[in-house]
């Protein structure tokens, strides 16, 4: 595994390709800019000045890249800003400080995960310790730190039985420390997985978050300069195509008609991620309904935009175009995919009942397990989270 690469988020931007026409920051959703100004702030970003209002409207959703006609990788340079935006601070927002995992060898003391994993019971608990071991296997699965809230109900499905578990308190991908700017606490959280995984034998990572995979697939290689020499897969990719293959029969359907919500990390993926979803749907019995502002261009629910200032009031005004399409789209329930997704519009949302595919997915294999919105919650709760969120409290809201 290459651990080297890029020295800053700027290595990955192509100013020899940049036409500064503006398109990338013209067409976001969420910079509410004409093209004259749109053009004047591609200026500003790679001036480095007056560049508070386009970070202050930024989701990290990397559509720009998308959105970019000569592939110049403008997400690189917001990226790059922002790291600009962290070094000149005295001190990083509380909120942002307690959501970073995989830095507890560092002056950052807990955070808001290793609180959680300190209120597991024994048995938990002893599925960390477990998960955190070296993996010799075909495949494995990586559990990410929200899947690690409820590690009892991973490792007990039947369904997932067989394939190993990796991921310990510890480890991280590093998504939230990308996506704050912080280049070299991304580099360090990295490198330490890197070097952990080395320690595994495996072709294949099944990846339950897809906040996780959007590292793995885009975040390492794009802005960090490091490569993993195996395949990423989803989990629902994986189980789709287990499913397609006779090799896992569904037991039972469902009977759900729901809007989905198409996550914003979905775009950096190729087609077969959404085709998946879409077909492990119909394998299920669930049918689903795009949202207006979905698939490749879906809007973020919003909590990308906490990691910006560490304020909810920006997490409810990014989510507001994605409160609007389910609204728009009629239906009672609402299907997502995205931890940051069922947490985020299920407590911002009281008009219609959240659905987590991959609970609904092994319930319809046969497992019975409980990994809704209610179980992360529940989670949530415990004196230890509740303490170091009462401290961050005021700073997230004023």
């Amino acid at each position: 595994m290459k651990i080297n690469g890029n020295k800053s988020f700027i290595d990955s931007f192509r100013p020899d390709k940049c036409r500064k026409c503006g398109i990338c920051l013209r067409d976001c959703f969420y910079q509410d800019l004409d093209p004259a100004e749109a053009k004047r702030g591609i200026n500003d970003l790679m001036d480095g000045t007056d560049c508070d209002y386009y970070l202050d409207h930024c989701v990290m959703c990397s559509r720009c890249n998308r959105l970019c006609p000569a592939g110049a990788n403008p997400m690189a340079l917001l990226l790059q800003r922002f790291n600009d935006r962290r070094k000149n601070e005295k001190s990083l927002p509380l909120p942002i400080e307690y959501m970073i995992n995989g830095m507890s060898g560092s002056d950052r003391g807990s955070n808001f995960y290793l609180d959680v994993y300190k209120s597991h019971n024994k048995k938990q608990k002893d599925i960390l310790e477990k998960w955190g071991k070296p993996k010799e296997s075909g495949d494995i699965i990586w559990c990410g730190c929200v899947s690690r809230m409820f590690p009892d109900y991973i490792e007990n499905s039947k369904i997932l039985a067989d394939i190993p578990k990796f991921g310990g308190g510890n480890d991280c991908c590093g998504n939230i420390a990308v996506k704050s700017g912080l280049f070299d606490e991304a580099k360090v959280i990295a490198s330490d997985l890197i070097k952990t995984l080395s320690k595994s034998k495996f072709s294949r990572i099944i990846v339950l978050c897809g906040s996780c995979q959007e590292t793995f697939v885009s975040y390492y290689p794009d802005y960090l300069g490091m490569d993993f020499p195996f395949q990423t897969i989803s989990i629902y990719e994986y189980l789709e195509e287990q499913i397609t293959l006779g090799k896992i029969p569904v037991m039972r359907k469902l009977n759900i008609d729901a809007a989905v919500s198409d996550s914003c990390f979905g775009g950096v993926f190729d087609e077969n991620f959404a085709e998946s979803i879409g077909r492990l749907c119909g394998h299920i019995g669930i049918k689903i309904t795009p949202l207006a502002h979905g698939g490749k261009d879906a809007a973020c629910c919003g909590i990308n935009a906490l990691y910006r200032k560490g304020k909810i009031k920006d997490v409810l005004d990014a989510g507001i175009i994605k409160r609007k399409d389910i609204r728009a789209a009629g239906k009672k329930d609402l299907l997502t995919y995205c931890y940051g997704c069922t947490m985020t519009l299920n407590s911002s949302n009281f008009t219609f009942k959240t659905h987590f595919l991959l609970e609904k997915v092994l319930w319809a294999l046969g497992d019975e397990v409980n990994i809704s919105v209610n179980s992360l919650f529940r989670k949530m709760m415990n004196a230890r989270s509740i303490y170091g969120m009462l401290k961050i409290g005021p700073s997230a809201l004023f």
